[in-house]
């Protein structure tokens, strides 16, 4: 059995908790990710920092779970996503702690002179509320959280009765109707359209936070599973008749008259979606939105306007969803309006705002674990491609290669594999090059790693 660890988490400046992992160092940076997020009911995105030892113990990102240690000091660095969120704002000390993790004590010191603004660096402060986009993806473990004060009543005692005797709670027609309704708005919180593993998954947890409320079937709770993909659909009407767009997507009225049937050509999020068809900002039309889309197409033109481009590029990121939803515009098209989310910046960004994952850091974190995967995947390859491959995969079959090599090998055989020129990742130049540039060559070079 792994051993437990302790971990002390600075949340937020003046923000200190403890962490504990009973079940041991967590396997991957993902699962380190979800026991942070759910022990600590932190909705908004964010990477680690850990205390490098090699660097005098300054805070650096974290890039394998192997860089923690028992006892060890990681740091919070919050992305752009809800800048305006507390990361507390949320936090219940009494909830339900994640799969391997407990809910903390919290130090809150006065002052804490280690940390630096420094290093939050990509958050942006926006002037609009973000609450239109979802948080977070739909969690390893669902919590069940509070109903109104009448049903927990309700409830607890007939755990009580269930505990003493056995005697399962009796439901009224109300009883249910009160608990699919919270059962649904909190579904609705991670997507509009379950699928029968994730509405398992709600279904099993209320049995085993309520065991009087087990029925007679193999699982305990399959007629609650029936019921709540019923009220499931129910909501949706609801949601769609106040206008909600990522069901009024799917409207009838809204459809081509060869697909004009209700379960044809459903357009719903796909796996790792989160934020698939989100509403617009509040006080934004698509009017305004247009106008702020036409705003981008010069700032794209002008230098030092990064800042000013990330931030109309998150206020106009429901407005360009909806054009992708609905009208599925070819790539050619869609870069003529959008040029901005063609930079390697705005690629990232665009997959965070839709996933609430960072697409480099996340891949990165991951590219060990996935070396032998990726490896399979090259040997396969044939053709010309199979043959550049060849030099790469050399490198990596070699039991000598130092880890270092092995990831640069990955990523540019992964280049090639995709079809793309491998010489343009990593640039490298001798000083005596660099002397015999221009000031003009010098300053029109790509910097690349």
């Amino acid at each position: 059995m792994a051993e437990p660890m302790k971990l002390r988490v600075i949340v937020e400046e003046d923000d200190f908790r403890r962490l504990d992992l009973h079940s041991g160092k967590p396997k991957t940076l993902m699962d380190l990710h979800n026991v942070i997020r759910d022990t600590f009911g932190i909705e908004r995105d964010f990477h680690i920092q850990f205390m490098d030892p090699d660097f005098n113990d300054e805070f650096m990102n974290i890039a394998s779970v192997q860089d923690i240690q028992d006892r060890s000091t990681i740091k919070l660095v919050y992305m752009q996503n809800h800048p305006d969120k507390s990361p507390s704002s949320r936090q219940n000390t009494s909830s339900t702690p994640g799969p391997s993790g407990s809910p903390s004590s919290i130090h809150t010191p006065q002052s804490v002179s280690s940390l630096s603004s420094s290093d939050s660096d990509n958050t942006i402060n926006l002037s609009h509320s973000d609450s239109e986009l979802r948080a977070r993806a739909w969690p390893r473990e669902f919590i069940i959280h509070r109903f109104s004060y009448g049903v927990e009543v309700q409830l607890q005692r007939g755990n009580e009765t269930f505990r003493k005797n056995g005697t399962r709670l009796k439901i009224t027609p109300g009883l249910k109707s009160d608990i699919l309704q919270k059962l649904a708005e909190e579904i609705f919180e991670y997507t509009a359209y379950p699928q029968n593993h994730q509405i398992d998954d709600v279904a099993g947890a209320l049995i085993n936070k309520f065991p009087c409320l087990r029925e007679l079937s193999a699982t305990g709770y399959y007629s609650w599973m029936i019921s709540l993909k019923y009220k499931m659909a129910n909501y949706r009407t609801k949601m769609r008749s106040i206008g909600c767009p990522e069901v009024t997507v799917n409207a009838l009225k809204n459809k081509s008259s060869d697909e004009c049937f209700p379960a044809k050509n459903v357009k719903k999020a796909k796996k790792a979606e989160v934020n698939y068809c989100p509403s617009h900002p509040t006080g934004e039309t698509d009017e305004s939105l247009e106008n702020l889309r036409v705003e981008l197409l010069n700032d794209i033109r002008q230098r030092n306007r990064a800042s000013n481009l990330r931030e109309k590029m998150f206020k106009t990121f429901s407005y360009g969803r909806k054009e992708v939803v609905h009208g599925s515009p070819g790539a050619g098209e869609f870069k003529v309006r959008w040029p901005a989310l063609f930079n390697i910046d705005e690629i990232n960004a665009e997959f965070q705002r839709i996933t609430t994952y960072p697409l480099q850091t996340t891949f990165m974190a991951q590219l060990d674990s996935l070396q032998s995967q990726l490896t399979s995947i090259f040997q396969k390859k044939g053709g010309v491609t199979g043959q550049k491959l060849a030099e790469h995969m050399q490198i990596l079959q070699e039991a000598t290669s130092d880890v270092h090599s092995k990831r640069a090998a990955v990523l540019r055989a992964l280049c090639l594999y995709l079809g793309e020129d491998d010489g343009q990742l990593i640039h490298e130049y001798m000083c005596t090059i660099i002397h015999y540039m221009t000031n003009d060559e010098v300053y029109n070079a790509a910097l690349s790693v």
